[in-house]
């Protein structure tokens, strides 16, 4: 069964021993720490407000859900909200290429205050449109150590905000190409990158 959050390539050289280091900090992700251990566990797929999801049974009742995209895509631009929960059981994270390329897309609001929130790779790649990325309530973002993937956000063109606090990672290349990016908010009380963030990989906010 391949990952939600990153596929393996056969073609992909072995990880440096940096990346390897930041590897080790995205797993400190609840998604990714309960994703790694309970994959063997019951799977449910379905859909919820137009979502499509999979819900993975971890024991003792409970279960977390992946968000994994559009199961029908609008015909006109759009904007997304992400629940929470859903049948009363926790939203943890966006599936690797959830809305990759959806050129209609042009908002997201995503849950804030799960501990551990991952998006996963390339989820909003090449969204060219998608020109704010907000919390609850439309509200300004702010994460509960949130881990941002590989490549979440390039080439979102149209993107020129994005704030991040409570993020704890920010994966290769998560902002390249974010050509229209000219303000990333920091906490309020501080005057450089948050001490949540241990881990920038290259490339992060890189122009090509």
């Amino acid at each position: 069964m391949k990952s939600l959050l990153s596929r393996t390539d056969p073609r992909r050289t072995p990880l440096s021993k940096s990346k390897n280091r930041a590897l080790g900090t995205a797993l400190t992700s609840i998604a990714l720490v309960l994703l790694t251990s309970f994959t063997s566990h019951a799977q449910t797929a379905g859909v919820f407000d137009n979502l499509r999801y999979t819900q993975f049974g971890i024991g003792g009742g409970q279960s977390i859900i992946f968000i994994d995209g559009q199961q029908v895509l609008p015909s006109r631009a759009y904007g997304v909200e992400i629940p929470a929960l859903i049948n009363s059981q926790t939203v943890v994270a966006i599936s690797e290429e959830a809305f990759a390329n959806d050129l209609l897309l042009r908002t997201v609001v995503l849950p804030s205050n799960y501990p551990g929130f991952a998006i996963g790779r390339r989820a909003f790649a090449g969204c060219a449109g998608l020109s704010n990325v907000l919390g609850p309530n439309y509200g300004s973002l702010g994460f509960n150590q949130a881990f941002i993937s590989i490549k979440a956000f390039r080439g979102c063109s149209s993107l020129d905000s994005f704030n991040l606090s409570g993020v704890i990672a920010i994966g290769e290349g998560a902002f390249r190409d974010c050509v229209s990016l000219r303000t990333v908010t920091l906490p309020s009380t501080i005057d450089r990158i948050p001490s949540s963030v241990t881990s920038i990989e290259n490339g992060a906010f890189a122009v090509h």
